[in-house]
């Protein structure tokens, strides 16, 4: 049976922490290898710590933004439990939202394909790009992106967590649509809006272990332009596991990869304390970043003009959950307005990109 009223988002952060007894250590991404067919679609698991997520990002050539999320966990109560949300902000700023939930008996996948339908939602594609469909009664999207380059993956994909050399759990991350040309419609508060030429990406993780034992930071920063795609990704391991980082850049234009790799340095500084956080968090006024793929490299700096936003992602647990979720994590996001500058040195020359957009510091664990 479908349901509303609670949030898998949220319970991905109810955790269950046992005491480490050796030496842990997480992997690197190692070196780059190719995406398959079979990296793209469900890898269904029965550890408790098991998820898995579809993240879809939108521009229309029109404006506004969309979003979606697929999601299959284990976390919480009952396995393989799915939900579908989708998120539209128009070109005049007004937002819609959809979220739904399923029972494992009301989703299914397609054996050695990438393919799941969820009630009247689908989630599909290949190496040539992803199709998806999220239908609530407020908003509709419907849109298909076709990639201007393969999937890529940073390095191997994974992270492994040894413990006495043996393998404890991993983290798979793979992009099927690293940048993409997207169609299709979109329809909100009795609207329809054809999408013709809007800019897409979609990432795809998989995990057998909880948020708290993979990291006790992140650094995300996500822009997406008709010009360019940008990521910039690093996790920080907890203490428990030697508290190594581990990061990768993701630069994308419509004539593809410009820069993809796992060969990433970052560096933070002008460090802000936060007064209002119990556990002493601190977020950095600017990140700098160098990389290499080949023989082309990326650098670039990202100043902090005001901070956007801070937010508790327990905070639509009711109270029960979010009491048994804080005994593990203590988590803060902090959405950082910012102005950034790249640039790319490549074989076809030097590209400059500058402009402004939002960074993130997610801390799960002080």
């Amino acid at each position: 049976m479908m349901r509303t009223k609670f949030s898998l988002l949220a319970l991905l952060c109810l955790l269950s922490a046992r005491p480490t007894l050796a030496a842990e250590s997480f992997s690197s991404f190692g070196p780059e290898q190719t995406v398959t067919l079979l990296d793209l679609g469900v890898h269904l698991m029965n550890p408790e710590m098991y998820s898995e997520q579809w993240g879809i990002t939108i521009l229309p050539e029109g404006g506004g933004r969309a979003g979606a999320d697929f999601i299959i966990s284990n976390i919480g109560l009952g396995d393989h439990k799915a939900a579908v949300r989708g998120e539209y902000t128009d070109p005049a700023g007004k937002k819609y939202k959809c979220l739904l939930e399923f029972s494992s008996d009301d989703w299914k996948n397609q054996a050695g394909a990438f393919a799941l339908t969820l009630g009247e939602n689908r989630l599909s594609g290949d190496l040539e790009g992803v199709r998806f469909k999220i239908t609530c009664p407020e908003l509709t999207l419907d849109l298909v992106m076709k990639n201007v380059a393969p999937p890529w993956q940073p390095g191997s994909g994974k992270l492994t967590l040894e413990k006495d050399g043996k393998e404890e759990g991993f983290y798979r991350m793979v992009y099927p649509s690293p940048r993409s040309v997207v169609t299709g419609t979109i329809s909100a508060g009795g609207k329809t809006v054809e999408v013709k030429q809007g800019v897409g990406l979609c990432d795809h993780s998989f995990t057998n272990i909880g948020p708290h034992k993979l990291a006790r930071r992140w650094f995300r920063f996500k822009h997406l332009s008709p010009e360019v795609s940008v990521l910039l990704v690093e996790v920080e391991h907890p203490s428990s596991a030697g508290g190594s980082t581990r990061g990768y850049v993701l630069v994308y234009d419509d004539g593809g990869r410009v820069i993809a790799s796992a060969r990433a340095r970052f560096e933070y500084d002008g460090w802000i304390q936060d007064t209002q956080s119990e556990e002493g968090y601190r977020i950095p006024r600017q990140v700098r970043v160098v990389a290499v793929d080949g023989a082309a490299t990326l650098s670039g700096t990202l100043t902090m003009t005001k901070i956007e936003k801070v937010s508790d992602p327990l905070a639509d647990l009711d109270a029960i959950r979010r009491a048994v979720a804080r005994r593990f994590s203590k988590p803060r996001d902090y959405y950082l307005a910012c102005k950034f500058s790249l640039t790319a040195k490549t074989a076809k020359g030097e590209k400059i990109w500058k402009g402004e957009d939002v960074y993130k510091f997610i801390y799960v664990n002080p």
